[in-house]
Formats: structure tokens, sequence, C-alpha cells
């Protein structure tokens, strides 16, 4: 088993196999970064998911479920009702279907900003997980759901 340990400093690989700086590409020549002085801060393009994530408290027991909102390969946003505080880590299992099967990833994550947050019958929290650690097959499949995900939002050109 190979872990990986990720560094948000490093420049990340897009899903087209392209490398580069994400500030380039997320944002830094658009119109609204010219008008505005509007920079982006993150160092990974974020993808929206909507899809169902297992974790726990490092070291501890019990299991507790949330959804993940977003995602890159610095790490994850979800939506909780469980309290967390900032710094804590946890063993995430993100599930996703592949095929006619269920499957899922995981990694060592850790909280590094937590809001309040509700929408119409819901309150909760939501979370910005960092990832610390992630298994080389792990990455892989995560990497490949981005990709599909990234796909699935594409619309095609109108005639």
């Amino acid at each position: 088993m190979h872990l990986f340990s990720v560094d948000v400093t490093e420049t990340q690989q897009t899903g087209a196999g392209m490398t580069g700086n994400i500030e380039q590409s997320a944002g830094e020549g658009s119109s609204v970064a010219k008008s505005s002085g509007y920079r982006e801060k993150r160092k990974a393009p974020r993808i929206y998911m909507d899809l169902p994530v297992e974790f726990r408290i490092m070291d501890a027991p019990h299991k507790f479920g949330a959804l993940v909102d977003n995602g890159s390969e610095v790490g994850l946003r979800i939506h909780s009702v469980k309290t967390l505080t900032v710094g804590t880590r946890l063993v995430v299992a993100v599930m996703f279907p592949k095929e006619y099967q269920l499957s899922n990833f995981e990694a060592l994550a850790e909280v590094v900003w937590k809001d309040l947050y509700w929408e119409e019958d819901w309150e909760g929290y939501q979370y910005g997980l960092r990832f610390l650690q992630i298994r080389e097959e792990d990455l892989l499949k995560f990497r490949q759901l981005m990709l599909l995900l990234e796909e699935d939002r594409e619309v095609p050109n109108s005639p």
C-alpha cells in the first residue's frame, strides 16, 4: 500500500493532463479578475459532486455521515450535522456509483474551516477538508471520478 502526502503548494495537474499554475487558469485572465482585482486563492479547480461521505474522527470508533458538495485534488467541502472543530483529523470515505456497483475512495483529511449552513429544511455545518494522505489507488479513483463529473457538467453546443 502506497500513501501519498498531498502537498497543496505544488502545481496541480488538471484532468486534461496539462500541468500549470492554477491561479492562471482559474480566473487571473478573466474579465472579472481584471475589473474587480479578484484573485483566485484555490490551489486546484473545484468540481461539484453531491455525493455521500462517511467519516470518523481519527482514533475514534464512531462513524458519521455527510454530503460532499464539491472537491478537488486538494480537498473537499462537506455538509454535516456533526459539529467538528478546525484542526480535527478525519478518515473519510466518499461513495460513488461505478457502473452498476457502489465504489469509494478513502483519505486522511483535516478540517481547515467551518461555517454554519442551512437550506430550506436543513441546518448543520459546512466544512473545508484538506487531504493529508491518500493511497495511490484511491487517488486514481478520485481523479477518474472528477473527470467523469466534469464531463457530465459539459453542455453540448446548440445547433
